[in-house]
């Protein structure tokens, strides 16, 4: 079977809530403005919002949130974590006094070896999960930042943490797959066979929020999984396996992922096509 699908791209989704300018320039400055060039090689967009209403997810999509010493941390973040990215971070901020005294500082205009760039890409792109991270001060943040870069090594648990250790990590690695363009149209070949043995298996990760041991017997190492819309052409995401099954385990939301077509190569699902079904 033959279909024309249609694709997004990946995208990085700031969401900054803070009350002072200077704090806010800061943060893009010293942090998000360097993670967005990185990113920016990739074909990863980006945005900045200030409320998470806004906010419009992929399930490829990374978000951030900054909270910079403001109220509703947790409110804010069970809201952005619902839409379901691949990877949420999730942090409060004091704006502290090593930013209030950095009138002349310009580390978002210095220059970043490609090396280091690289090292932004590989932790930001092959990381699934969720981080949430509370009792940090912002230009600790972005010292230390700037300190792994050196070292060209990225560790988001030590990054984050704050004064007294407040931090939660659900994270793990995970292929980045790279998706077209808006509305770049690609002819994909679908091999129908018979799923019902499949939708069963997503039945019971659906419905244990747990990973089931046999997926290595399932599914080949390069596994992509496209998501399609209802009206069966529209692609909605693609994601590697090991992504989409994070993915599928963590949601709040989900209620089935029926399998609708496979591609099988030497005994393993070498392409998976499946439509999601949410709770209202």
């Amino acid at each position: 079977m033959l279909f024309g699908l249609y694709v997004n791209a990946q995208k990085i989704h700031w969401v900054v809530d803070v009350q002072s300018q200077q704090c806010r320039e800061y943060f893009k400055r010293n942090f998000a403005d360097i993670i967005n060039s990185a990113l920016k090689e990739s074909g990863v967009l980006s945005d900045f919002q200030n409320d998470a209403k806004n906010v419009q997810c992929d399930a490829e999509d990374i978000i951030f949130y900054c909270n910079i010493g403001n109220s509703g941390f947790e409110e804010m973040h069970n809201l952005l974590a619902a839409k379901n990215p691949k990877l949420i971070l999730s942090v409060s901020m004091l704006c502290d006094d090593g930013v209030n005294n950095s009138s002349s500082d310009n580390t978002g205009s210095m220059y970043i070896a490609p090396e280091q760039l690289e090292c932004i890409r590989d932790v930001f792109l092959n990381t699934c999960g969720v981080l949430i991270a509370s009792d940090c001060r912002l230009s600790t943040v972005c010292l230390r930042f700037m300190e792994m870069l050196e070292d060209q090594e990225i560790e988001f648990e030590r990054l984050f943490k704050g004064t007294n250790g407040n931090i939660k990590a659900q994270l793990k690695q995970c292929g980045f797959q790279n998706v077209a363009d808006d509305n770049i149209q690609t002819e994909i070949n679908i091999i129908e066979s018979d799923i019902s043995e499949l939708e069963q298996y997503f039945d019971l990760i659906v419905g244990s929020r747990q990973d089931v041991d046999n997926q290595d017997e399932i599914f080949a190492d390069d596994c992509v999984v496209f998501v399609i819309g209802q009206d069966g052409r529209t692609l909605i995401d693609r994601m590697s396996i090991s992504s989409y099954l994070l993915r599928i385990t963590m949601s709040s939301v989900l209620l089935r992922t029926v399998p609708v077509a496979k591609v099988v190569e030497n005994g393993r699902i070498k392409q998976l096509y499946v439509r999601e079904y949410y709770k209202r």
